[in-house]
Formats: C-alpha cells, structure tokens, sequence
C-alpha cells in the first residue's frame, strides 16, 4: 500500500491585536479533536517574542513589531505531523487560504508499505550521484535510538527543495519507507495551491 498526505505547515499573517490573533487561533483549532481540542496557552515570553502551543500539538510564535509609533503582530503557526494526520485537512487548507495565511513550509509524506528499500540502498544512490532535480545530497544517522541501532536519513536538495528517506517503522512505528517532500517559500506556496485545486489524497491497496 501507497500512503501519502500532508505532514507539515508553516504559515504566517500580521495581525492589527492580541484578540484578533486570539479569534484566529480559536477557528484554526476547531478543526481538531480528542483530549484538549481548541485549548492552547503562551508558554513564555522573551519581548519581542511570545510562544504558544496547544495540546494538539499546534505551536506558534508571536512577535510584536513597531512602526511609526504604532504596534502590529507577526504570528507563526507550525502544523506538525502529529495534528496533520488527524485533521480533515482540505478543510484546514482551505480555512488558511480563505483567512490570508502565508504559507512558508509544507512537507508532504509518502509512506511505502509494499517496496521496502534497504537504506544503504538509497545512501549509495545517492553518494554516486544517482538523482535529478535536487543539486546536493547527504546522509546523516540521527540521535534517535531504537533498540541498538541508530535511525539514518538521506537527504537530497536542500533549504526550499529537500526529499528525506528514512526507515519508518523505526521512528513512527508503522511497516514502511518513508519518502518526505519538504518544501519552502515559493515551492511550497506552489504546493499549497496544487492540493487546494485538487486535494484527492493517494491510497493505493496492496
């Protein structure tokens, strides 16, 4: 089986007030469930900076910025993993899109169950130079331990175009490979678009 969704959001918008930022958070989180939906608190505040998160794993910054005398509101949300998978999330697309968010990051993933790939496999490929479209690769084995083996992970591209490869049922738990498309800036806009106009996500049965 071919699974594949969004995995990650990064956006941005300047708000005028605090109540405004706090209106915008509060819709955002009615689209998500379980224990503490729709609760989210500031954690710290370093000025200009204020740091917020709910328990559904929403994070988010606030940065407060002056210009001819008068304050406005830098927000950040970060959307990671863990609340992408269980959220309706065309409806959560489109929700930011219709509220003006600019959309700086977005990560798709794609979780292979069927042709699982040994990893030294995808490491040599990519050391012989082996791919197109990206201009840079590497491999690097995380400080994420799993029994007694450490979890590597190739990536080809960087900053705005970057494809991750890693063995999933080491970090997730679940049967697959998994095949991370992170994007940035104008890719991920590009992205972003792409999924709103036609947002049918990829199943594929065994």
């Amino acid at each position: 089986m071919l699974e594949t969704r969004i995995d990650f959001i990064s956006c941005t918008k300047v708000f005028n007030t605090h109540a405004d930022i706090s209106r915008a958070i509060d819709s955002i989180l009615s689209f998500t469930v379980g224990d503490g939906a729709g609760r989210w608190e500031y954690l710290e505040s370093v000025k200009p900076v204020k740091v917020l998160k709910s328990p559904s794993g929403l994070m988010g910054w606030v940065k407060t910025v002056m210009s001819d005398g008068d304050s406005c509101y830098h927000l950040r949300l970060e959307f990671p993993g863990q609340l992408c998978k269980v959220v309706d999330q065309v409806s959560l697309c489109q929700h930011l899109h219709d509220r003006e968010f600019r959309i700086t990051r977005l990560d798709i993933c794609l979780d292979d169950y069927l042709r699982r790939v040994p990893f030294e496999s995808v490491r040599a490929a990519g050391a012989e130079g082996h791919y197109r479209l990206v201009e840079s690769f590497k491999s690097i084995e995380s400080a994420i331990l799993t029994g007694d083996r450490p979890v590597g992970t190739c990536y080809f591209g960087k900053y705005d175009k970057v494809i991750r490869f890693y063995d999933a049922e080491f970090v997730h738990g679940i049967e697959a490979d998994r095949w991370e498309l992170q994007l940035r800036a104008d890719h991920a806009r590009a992205a972003f678009s792409e999924f709103l106009a036609d947002p049918t996500p990829i199943v594929t049965g065994k």
